[in-house]
């Protein structure tokens, strides 16, 4: 099985009317502990992975985005350290272990947090300044690091997992001091998808990166639909896939197979940046395509072009069956071809 990998991922996209606005709200929170909400992260890749590669080659990148709300607690210095406890996943020097032999992990940033060293750090949450209990929230997008070759592949081709070995979870610690009060292990870190085997590249024909726009729906329109359903009076919108492959390798065409790799809402559909609106992607006949699963087949000829692209579509839904607020939700999904 040779593998090819669509460089840039697909966007989603869409808006909806009338305002949104977003509070941190601490209930049920103890002092110096968070709460993390809507995270993702996005494996960016660029180039397939293959013991031909010299170690130390960047194979792709990981950006984090969630959401935050902490409790800071009463104190002179009135912060926290927001991080993973990616210290038990340590391989070396700078370097964690991932779940597949031949691939580690370089973040961007190994510190302390909670007077652990060799965690992954985030943000420093909190004023600095003394005063009483703050609740603090808000959103961070972090670029975390890049996956690297690292010894022997020894996986058969196909899509391999990128968590890190063991799995991390966030962790916050006031002060940055274990014996300063306050460290708490809180979920676990989502990974990002998957990294390609293979030799052979394919980009998407639109220049590496395809933007599909979900247009405007009404907020009440989703009212009584139910998940997994447009909202009332919305058509779906159709688009497709179309690739441009080097085929200098094999010198013919071939018939690739698709798939879409992003973040589940854990039910029928694909998470957006949001909680309250899922995306569904569907192929020519209405079949629901999930994450990491087979979404088609693409034609390429032996100069690497499409001949017969990928016909899907997409539509918002109430991910938790119930109008969502207003504002801008986004997808982003990363297109995979197998071909043998």
């Amino acid at each position: 099985m040779r593998n090819s990998l669509l460089k840039l991922g697909l966007a989603l996209f869409s808006a909806l009317w009338l305002n949104f606005t977003w509070a941190a709200d601490c209930t049920g929170l103890n002092t110096s502990q968070c709460r993390i909400t809507n995270q993702t992260s996005q494996f960016t890749p660029t180039q397939a992975l293959s013991n031909a590669l010299a170690d130390g080659t960047v194979i792709g990148t990981n950006t984090t985005d969630f959401d935050y709300t902490c409790l800071v607690a009463t104190a002179t210095d009135r912060y926290l350290i927001l991080g993973l406890n990616t210290e038990t996943a340590l391989l070396s020097a700078g370097l964690l272990r991932t779940t597949t032999a031949g691939v580690a992990f370089q973040p961007t940033l190994l510190a302390q947090v909670g007077g652990t060293v060799n965690r992954i750090q985030f943000a420093v949450i909190g004023s600095r300044t003394s005063g009483g209990n703050e609740c603090d929230g808000g959103h961070i997008s972090y670029n975390m690091g890049q996956y690297i070759k690292k010894g022997v592949i020894t996986t058969p081709n196909g899509l391999l997992s990128l968590d890190f070995s063991p799995s991390v979870n966030f962790v916050t610690a006031r002060y940055n001091s274990s014996s300063a009060g306050g460290v708490y292990t809180l979920q676990q870190y989502e990974a990002p998808a998957s990294v390609p085997v293979g030799a052979t590249t394919c980009v998407l024909s639109d220049g590496g990166t395809m933007s599909v726009d979900l247009g405007t729906a009404l907020s009440p329109n989703f009212s009584g639909v139910g998940y997994g359903n447009p909202p009332n009076g919305y058509t779906p919108r159709n688009f497709l896939i179309k690739v441009k492959c080097d085929t200098s390798l094999i010198g013919s065409g071939f018939a690739a197979d698709v798939t879409l790799d992003g973040v589940s809402d854990t039910k029928s559909g694909w998470a957006t940046n949001r909680s309250d609106i899922s995306v569904i992607i569907q192929d020519a006949n209405g079949v629901n395509i999930l994450p990491r699963t087979k979404a088609g087949v693409i034609s390429v000829d032996k100069d690497g072009n499409t001949t017969a692209g990928l016909a899907l579509r997409a539509f918002p839904t109430a991910r938790n069956g119930t109008a969502p607020g207003a504002n801008t939700y986004t997808t982003l999904i990363t297109v995979y071809t197998t071909y043998q």
